[in-house]
C-alpha cells in the first residue's frame, strides 16, 4: 500500500468520502471539485487508486485529499467518524 498526502487536512473532520478509481483522469477533477462545492465543508476525501496508468493521481494531487494506491477489489472498512460516503466514479 502506498499513501500520498497532498495539502493540509482539517482536524475537525465530520465526514469521510472514499472514492475508488482506476484510470478516471477524464472525470476525477470534476468529481473532486463538485465535492468541495457541497455545503458540508469539514469533509475528508480519500481517493483509493488501483494503480491507474493515466493521469488520475496527478490530477487528484491538485486537491487537499489523501491518496491511497491499492489493488482492485479492496474491502471497505468503517471510518471512525459518524458518516462514511462511498462514491464510485461510474455513478457521476
Amino acid at each position: 500500500m502506498k499513501m500520498i498526502m497532498t495539502g493540509e487536512l482539517d482536524h475537525k473532520i465530520t465526514c469521510t468520502i472514499v472514492i475508488r478509481a482506476f484510470n478516471e483522469a477524464k472525470h476525477i477533477g470534476r468529481l473532486l471539485t463538485g465535492i468541495k462545492q457541497q455545503t458540508v465543508k469539514a469533509v475528508e476525501i480519500i481517493l483509493v487508486d488501483s494503480y491507474s496508468s493515466d493521469r488520475t493521481v496527478e490530477i487528484a494531487k491538485q486537491y487537499p485529499i489523501r491518496i491511497l494506491r491499492l489493488q482492485k477489489h479492496w474491502p471497505k472498512s468503517p471510518a471512525p467518524w459518524r458518516y462514511l460516503g462511498d462514491i464510485e466514479i461510474e455513478n457521476l
